[in-house]
């Protein structure tokens, strides 16, 4: 999977992909604008923003929609990376960063996130590097949506999540969390486990729980 490195349209952006391009990374370049959901890499390296784009909210976003890679920030400043870390991302380096450094910081986050490339609870299994799910070995063809809601409830263990929290896991914060989104989709990924649409449990009251 590539390697996707924001471009926020400094000269930062453009001397990390080159880097990175160097020693043989697979590297895709993509404006920071356009970078708006879950994206197919194991790391996205992401500049501080520019006037128009915020790269915290594209932090944020990407976390709420379930992306699963390891985010590294390049800031101009501490302050700036702290708030870039409380949005989402797993390390900060300091821009412009050494060559080196930047290089050591991409391989050490490929090998934490493939860590956490497979999640399993009970029959389900989750294949996040390549958004596939499986119910006892059996493949299925999910929606985004419908992934993004088994995600969280296999992340989740057993426990019970409420319909707001996954509301909030797979349409963001700023969505309606009254809507019928969860409810609607549930219903279709129930239909697509077959006969095992037993698994995920409705807690009258409380939310959903995937059955171990």
């Amino acid at each position: 999977m590539p390697i996707v490195v924001v471009d926020d349209g400094s000269r930062r952006a453009a001397a990390a992909t080159s880097v990175l391009q160097r020693v043989g990374f697979q590297v895709t370049a993509l404006p920071l604008g356009a970078l708006q959901g879950p994206s197919a890499s194991d790391v996205i390296v992401i500049g501080p923003g520019d006037a128009d784009h915020d790269s915290a909210t594209v932090c944020a976003r990407l976390r709420d929609r379930a992306y699963v890679g390891a985010i590294i920030a390049l800031g101009v400043d501490r302050a700036r990376g702290i708030a870039l870390l409380e949005a989402g991302a797993d390390d900060f380096v300091l821009a412009p960063p050494s060559p080196t450094e930047l290089v050591a910081r991409v391989r050490a986050a490929l090998r934490r996130s493939h860590l956490r490339w497979r999640s399993r609870s009970g029959d389900v299994e989750i294949d996040l590097a390549h958004r596939l799910a499986y119910v006892r070995g059996r493949s299925l063809g999910l929606t985004a949506r419908e992934y993004g809601l088994l995600v969280a409830l296999v992340e989740a263990s057993g426990g019970v999540l409420s319909r707001a929290e996954l509301h909030r896991r797979v349409w963001g914060r700023n969505s309606d969390p009254k809507s019928n989104l969860v409810q609607a989709h549930l219903s279709r990924l129930r239909d697509k486990l077959e006969g095992d649409a037993r698994l995920i449990e409705n807690i009258r009251g409380s939310g959903y729980r995937l059955v171990q």
